[in-house]
């Protein structure tokens, strides 16, 4: 009786190591399929990701306009071209642009006024091009102000700022910006406020 009951308690014993056992290789496989299911979401959401970059509306601005009416005794407006360059929409467009004489010497940044273009709000489909002009000045242009123009005295800017959503509602701003030449007919691009998300 004593060995039958040895060999019950080692029979027990082994059944306990052999449920542990049993029960730490459940755990493991348990770990293994939690990082399975862990890089598999990882995986769909930089695909949703990719998907949503390749689909979604890209509104900027391609082409600085040539200045309109930037003479001596004449109300100059300045203006640029925008467009949708991605796959789709780009609903809830606010756009606003402006233009402002800086020194030479002082740094460019965007000044609103009361002279800024009133704000719209628009779609624009993919491949949809949009003209956005400032309001013309509200005074005439005198001959010192185009001679300071002329000599690089002062720096003529152009720039504005076109907001939108894409279609995964996601709000996107894009920012753009020109300076004229003393030419008064070329618009160069600035090395800043340039930028778009």
């Amino acid at each position: 009786m004593v060995k039958e009951m040895q060999k019950s308690g080692t029979d027990t014993h082994n059944l306990a190591l052999a449920a542990q056992s049993q029960s730490e290789s459940f755990a493991s496989e348990a770990r293994a399929t939690e990082q399975i299911a862990h890089n598999a979401e990882k995986s769909l959401n930089a695909t949703q990701d990719s998907f949503r970059l390749d689909q979604r509306a890209w509104v900027g601005a391609i082409e600085a306009m040539s200045p309109q009416h930037l003479a001596v005794g004449q109300k100059a407006t300045l203006g640029w071209l925008i467009t949708n360059s991605g796959k789709t929409p780009a609903p809830n467009v606010s756009d606003k642009i402006a233009s402002w004489a800086f020194l030479t010497e002082q740094p460019f940044y965007p000044v609103w006024s009361p002279l800024t273009s009133a704000p719209s709000v628009t779609v624009i489909q993919p491949g949809m091009k949009v003209s956005m002009w400032t309001p013309p000045q509200l005074r005439e242009n005198a001959e010192a102000n185009i001679n300071r123009l002329k000599n690089r005295d002062e720096i003529l800017y152009v720039y504005g700022e076109v907001a939108y959503d894409d279609i995964f509602h996601q709000r996107h701003c894009t920012h753009f910006c020109g300076y004229v030449a003393p030419d008064l007919t070329t618009i160069n691009s600035c090395g800043t406020y340039n930028d778009a998300d």
